[in-house]
């Protein structure tokens, strides 16, 4: 009989895998793997020279190219000494350029992975505080470079280090799809010095240079609160798509400071209340010294915060009924509860309160009768609250301009969708599937009216 071999078998304690023992050596010593192997991490090595190449071309290899087209393109004899042409500014510049650009993709996958790990926790009433991140399967704490995003999964292979059992591409979705947002973002409204934005005068002070030497504070703070509020939907998709239902405080807590950044800030409410049938709002001015601008904005603030509420609360009840049927189409009698020759309750033992989530699976996952209707009345109260308490948000922070015409949109698609989805599956799918869908699309809706605003703003209100 062949023996096992105790390398292919991973352990849930490393004091059980022998290769671990320093007091050993010879063969089983000499497979202990090392932290970074090109055989083993070549996924990572690829996109690693994929960014040192693209460096390369961008600051190396393109400004020369670039400085000969211009000088042959010229009709005037140029100085060699003129700083236009001199490679070394150009290296320079495009070194800044390029690396800037990289940073925000990190930050944003930063962010991303930290807001994976509190639509997890979070509903569940874990700590996101005192406790770092660590494996769900061996309790393992992740290293500093396993835990950096992007290229701790790739690094790992989608794989815990102790106990190599799968970890969930979603980590790995996540960070990416945030990274591509905050750079989308921030190329658009901070590096385009608020090219998206109404009322501003975007063509003087563009790039990352203005940018960096020339800080915009303005903008940095109109910045964050708007990125902020896609973090916050993609946190609420998360936390749908796990069945869980996300707190209220601090969904208030962030909605109090919306409305605060949009009365202090005047790059955030460009757009106010009585358009686009009244006057606009001035250039010039400062919310906190001028009162009546101050009460302008937060009467705008909460006008949309209004109009999104009703919004949410209407499109949401009506997605309700398209995500959970009525107990006659899937299969579950209206009059359903405990069977005739169940026990009685002094015979029944009740379970013990764990202070689980509200909402901790979708009807497919049990056939009682009277625990399903349970169950789906927890789902639709999550959804209800994750898509209304998005509708607040965001007329809170954009105003019931773009509220409306944001939520008109993204619930006619997600209406038609998810009636499609009603008609197909008729196994209790839908239940799962259609609240993260609807709520993806709202986030899509909303991010591509970000970024098209002022030409949005400029067919709706005729300037």
């Amino acid at each position: 009989m062949t023996e096992l071999d105790p390398s292919l078998v991973p352990s849930l304690d490393p004091s059980l895998d022998p290769s671990l023992d320093p007091s050993l050596d010879g063969p089983i010593r000499a497979r202990r793997k090392s932290l970074i192997s090109f055989r083993r991490d070549w996924p990572l090595m690829l996109l690693l020279a994929a960014i040192f190449a693209g460096w390369v071309f961008y600051a190396m290899i393109l400004p020369p190219i670039q400085i000969r087209a211009k000088i042959a393109a010229s009709r005037w004899k140029i100085d060699p000494r003129d700083p236009e042409i001199s490679f070394s500014l150009w290296f320079a510049r495009r070194t800044l350029e390029y690396w800037m650009v990289f940073w925000v993709f990190y930050l944003g996958a930063s962010i991303g992975s930290f807001i994976n790990v509190v639509a997890s926790r979070t509903p569940k009433g874990q700590t996101i505080v005192t406790r770092g991140s660590h494996c769900p399967y061996c309790d393992r704490a992740l290293s500093m470079i396993d835990n950096s995003p992007v290229f701790g999964w790739l690094m790992l292979r989608g794989r815990c280090r102790g106990c190599r059992l799968p970890i969930s591409p979603r980590y790995l979705y996540m960070e990416i799809l945030f990274g591509l947002i905050f750079l989308l973002v921030a190329a658009i409204e901070l590096l385009a010095n608020g090219l998206n934005l109404p009322y501003r005068e975007w063509r003087i002070g563009t790039g990352i240079v203005w940018t960096v030497f020339y800080p915009k504070w303005d903008l940095i703070g109109a910045l964050v609160l708007h990125l902020s509020l896609f973090s916050v939907a993609i946190m609420l998709i998360a936390t749908e798509s796990e069945r869980l239902k996300f707190p209220k405080t601090p969904l208030l807590v962030i909605l109090g400071i919306y409305i605060a950044g949009f009365i202090s800030n005047r790059v955030v409410a460009r757009v106010r209340w009585t358009e686009p049938w009244g006057e606009r709002f001035p250039s010039y001015g400062n919310p906190l010294t001028d009162g009546s601008l101050a009460t302008a904005h937060a009467m705008s603030s909460g006008i949309g915060l209004v109009v999104g509420a009703i919004l949410g609360v209407l499109s949401g009840l009506l997605l309700c009924r398209l995500c959970w049927p009525s107990p006659q189409a899937t299969g579950v009698p209206e009059d359903a509860g405990v069977p005739e020759d169940a026990a009685s309750p002094e015979e029944t033992t009740e379970p013990e309160d764990t202070g689980g989530p509200e909402y901790t699976g979708g009807p497919e996952e049990t056939g009682e009768p009277q625990d399903l209707l349970a169950r789906q009345g927890q789902g639709r109260g999550a959804f209800l609250w994750h898509w209304s308490i998005l509708h607040a948000l965001s007329g809170a922070l954009l105003g019931w301009q773009a509220i409306g015409l944001t939520s008109l949109v993204a619930s006619l698609i997600a209406m038609i969708l998810c009636g499609w989805l009603a008609r197909n599956w008729n196994d209790g799918r839908i239940q799962f599937r259609g609240p993260v869908i609807a709520l993806g699309i709202w986030t899509c809706t909303l991010l591509i009216h970000h970024c098209g605003w002022r030409w949005i703003a400029m067919a709706w209100y005729g300037f």
